[in-house]
């Protein structure tokens, strides 16, 4: 808000435009009388009159009973002369007035309850999401991305928090740890009316010895894999299990604070990445099997590499991959997170890589000693005021679901 100083058609000088907090609010300074004129939309909706006789006198929101400050409403101040009324299509170069689609200041977009390979199909029992004043026409989900639309033009700070690979489950055959999701923060100029694709990451599901990938958070405009992505936080890798030789188990890389991915910790190692933005490569088979790669934002991750069983597929844009069907049964299976999140091996396999900017690769298989574990994602900020923090390699504990949080600044 804020218009001051214009002149309506009576040559009255408006004192100000008020808002809904009282700090914006004008002051009158002056002595006399003064009125005031709401409108909507061109209509007036009511006057208010003000005998000023000890200035300075603030004019509070809060007088103007059953004012709503909605689309295209507001109120004006001026002294009086000869019209007690200011009509709104008779000031001149009316500009600024408060236009917001709806009141916001902060969100944080979740998973919804959702787990696994496929994200969340509704929010109507998620009541952080269905008191929003927002949530029934400025908001969607479909196929597990969330659409959410710009309130007004102006500054946010988007803070995007990736998935961690899935948790260790405490198996028998020295089990190791997953990567933690990274976090990455930075301010964006939107504009009022533009769609936000929201893709919350998921955690990747444990298996009885070993876990799928997490999956990326991402917000962008437009297709997949095209020009308007804004933010993307790498999910992490899952965990393969270690052996006596090998004690500590596979630990899953943590999601990147850089466009690179993070490489498990692992004696047999883990698979590359296709490129910047791409997804990641499958595992490479030791005769027992491999895991997939992470979705990135360009292309899907690869399915773990040879012929044999316990071989993971990648994971896609934006559904985790699963385990191979043919090894991989009951307890034995863990697909990746929703996010792009890759698959577990299976049958105690390799570790699936994160979703993210660039997909993580999945875990090499058994060498003797251990089962490989999945890279952690690459990430990718286009904001100011950036903070990019990786997540741990081997989290100890605390493996969530990603996040989304948009504030207005």
């Amino acid at each position: 808000m804020g218009i001051v100083g214009r002149l309506d058609q009576y040559g009255s000088m408006i004192i100000g435009e008020f808002d809904e907090t009282t700090a914006n609010s004008p002051s009158i300074t002056g002595f006399g009388t003064y009125y005031s004129s709401e409108f909507s939309e061109n209509v007036g909706i009511g006057t208010t009159l003000f005998a000023n006789v000890f200035p300075p006198y603030d004019i509070l929101y809060d007088e103007f009973a059953g004012v709503s400050y909605g689309p295209g409403q507001g109120t004006f101040m001026r002294h009086n002369t000869d019209k007690s009324v200011i009509v709104y299509n008779e000031i001149d170069e009316i500009t600024s007035i408060n236009t917001d689609l709806y009141s916001f200041t902060t969100f944080t977009f979740t998973n919804g309850g959702a787990t696994g390979a496929n994200g969340p199909t509704s929010f109507a029992s998620q009541s952080n999401y269905t008191s929003q004043s927002w949530y029934t026409s400025y908001f969607s989900v479909a196929s597990g991305i969330q659409s959410w639309t710009v309130p007004t033009t102006g500054s946010y700070q988007i803070t995007a928090v990736g998935a961690s690979g899935g948790e260790n489950n405490g198996g028998t055959f020295y089990p190791g740890r997953p990567g933690q999701g990274a976090t990455i923060k930075g301010t964006f100029s939107l504009t009022q009316g533009t769609v936000l694709s929201i893709v919350v990451g998921q955690r990747g599901v444990y298996g009885s010895n070993g876990s799928g990938g997490g999956g990326g958070s991402f917000v962008y405009t437009g297709s997949i894999g095209g020009a308007g992505l804004l933010i993307a936080a790498g999910g992490g890798g899952g965990w393969g299990h270690g052996s006596a030789s090998y004690t500590t188990g596979a630990l899953g890389g943590g999601g990147s604070a850089t466009t690179s991915p993070v490489a498990g910790t692992s004696s047999p190692g883990t698979a590359g990445s296709k490129g910047t933005g791409e997804g990641g490569l499958g595992g490479t088979e030791t005769g027992f099997g491999s895991a997939g790669g992470g979705a990135g934002w360009l292309s899907n991750g690869d399915r773990g590499q040879g012929t044999g069983l316990y071989r993971s597929f990648g994971g896609t844009r934006w559904v985790g991959g699963s385990p191979d069907g043919t090894g991989a049964v009951g307890a034995n299976t863990g697909e990746g997170g929703f996010g792009g999140g890759a698959g577990w091996g299976g049958n105690n396999g390799a570790a699936g890589g994160g979703g993210g900017y660039s997909g993580g690769g999945g875990g090499n298989g058994w060498n003797g000693t251990s089962w490989g574990a999945g890279a952690g994602a690459g990430s990718y900020n286009s904001g100011t005021n950036q903070t990019n923090t990786a997540g741990t390699t081997g989290q100890s504990s605390e493996w969530s679901h990603g996040s989304v949080t948009i504030t207005k600044l």
